[in-house]
């Protein structure tokens, strides 16, 4: 099938973790992604993404394109919680893209053909669909 082009800005993305057995919510720096992204020393980029210090970039506006950004260090914590804050548009008037999901799996960086990620991943997969299927 052919890959239509999807563009993400990444405004932010914080994740908050909980100490167990308590209601103290621990920012984890290290795990978050946020202004200014420009240098960005615990994450792995993959494919088009570019990274400035305004936003992140998963693709360019054009067809065929794939991106990624992978944390460098897993979440360790029993509880936890994220906030993402995401825009997809391109120059045309409807949807844009295929989509993209958010991962939180026990591997990492594993190319394949479920929104960028391998098939028969274990963990959590979020997607959001944006291709128009009629």
């Amino acid at each position: 099938p052919l890959m239509m082009p999807l563009v993400v800005w990444v405004f932010c993305c914080l994740i908050c973790a909980e100490a167990t057995g308590s209601n103290n919510k621990i920012y984890e720096d290290s795990l978050s992604l946020t202004k200014p992204y420009h240098q960005q020393p615990n994450w792995d980029i993959m494919g088009t993404t570019m990274i400035t210090d305004r936003f992140v970039r998963l693709t360019a506006d054009l067809k065929s394109q794939e991106g990624a950004i992978w944390s460098k260090r897993p979440l360790r914590n029993e509880y936890w919680e994220v906030r993402l804050t995401f825009q997809v548009h391109g120059k045309g008037k409807t949807l844009f893209g295929d989509g993209f999901a958010l991962w939180y799996t026990a591997s990492r960086m594993e190319p394949g053909p479920v929104f960028g990620s391998k098939n028969g991943f274990r963990g959590l997969g979020i997607f959001m669909d944006t291709y128009s299927n009629h």
